[in-house]
């Protein structure tokens, strides 16, 4: 399991500091329902654009003959910046 810590401190607000920790592939195989419940339960503001970015989402195989159908993606969290 590979960590990452990120501490950053804001210049312009010195009462204002993000942490964040990436621990890699800790939410690979998460299903989206959880991810959303847990969101939900914690009231967050911004929960119904985050589980937003977790709904719809397809992607597709290429073969010799085509593309598949899309197939959903129903676990894992994006990686990067939402």
């Amino acid at each position: 399991m590979k960590m990452s810590l990120l501490i950053a401190l804001s210049t312009h607000d010195p009462a204002t500091h993000t942490v964040t920790l990436d621990i890699q592939g800790a939410f690979d195989r998460l299903p989206h329902s959880l991810v959303k419940a847990a969101w939900a339960s914690q009231q967050l503001p911004y929960a119904a654009f985050l589980s937003a970015t977790l709904t719809g989402n397809t992607t597709q195989i290429q073969t010799a003959h085509g593309y598949t159908q899309p197939i959903p993606i129903l676990s894992g969290v994006p990686q990067g910046g939402v």
